[in-house]
């Protein structure tokens, strides 16, 4: 297989090796990656996973072509969480630069279109459950007041030099704070899935 698919052996390799290294990081009891600036080691974690599953579900499909839609897969999996994250802080309202870093996301978690234009995603129950999960945990983890999380929320720069700034409206106790972590990765892991099962094998 590493003769006739080079590309594929190494995002299939690359995924296992992001995997391992993810989940040896959360059993010595560190959640984040501090080489990749501190991303939460459970997301590597699905990264792998979704990188060595997409070759594997893509294989009928020539190493190109699998190589590139696992790419796309996993790039559009990271960034439709990071838009629709900055999506609802409304900071790109008053903001040009976070309007343009949420316009950047968009386009690259758009890009999972690309599979599905080509006929080797699709749009299962499975899917659509995940995904429905997804947006309620979501929903739910602003309708808690997570962006309200810490003391002070950093107003946007133009709003900052004014002196302004955003009181929390709740307030949580330390204890409490992990249980919002807690739905947030669960809202991450439901995207996750949603991704894991968007392949069509060539038996879809």
């Amino acid at each position: 297989m590493a003769r006739d698919r080079p590309l594929g052996t190494f995002m299939f390799a690359a995924g296992v090796l992001g995997t391992l290294y993810a989940a040896g990081l959360m059993a010595s009891g560190s959640l984040y990656v501090g080489v990749f600036d501190g991303v939460d080691a459970t997301t590597l974690l699905m990264l792998g996973i979704l990188l060595a599953r997409g070759v594997v579900a893509l294989r009928y499909l020539s190493d190109l072509e699998a190589f590139a839609l696992t790419l796309v897969a996993g790039l559009s999996f990271i960034f439709v969480f990071e838009a629709f994250y900055k999506f609802l802080f409304f900071g790109w309202l008053v903001d040009p630069t976070e309007l343009r870093a949420l316009l950047l996301q968009v386009a690259t978690a758009g890009t999972v279109l690309t599979g599905f234009a080509r006929g080797s995603f699709g749009l299962s129950r499975t899917v659509v459950g995940f995904l429905g999960l997804y947006l309620l945990a979501m929903l739910g983890w602003l309708g808690a007041g997570f962006p309200q999380l810490f003391d002070v929320i950093q107003a946007p720069p133009e709003l900052a030099a004014q002196g302004f700034e955003i009181p929390p409206q709740i307030v949580m106790a330390e204890p409490f704070r992990i249980g919002v972590w807690l739905v947030n990765r669960f809202a991450k892991a439901s995207l996750f899935l949603a991704f894991f099962f968007v392949f069509r094998t060539r038996g879809d």
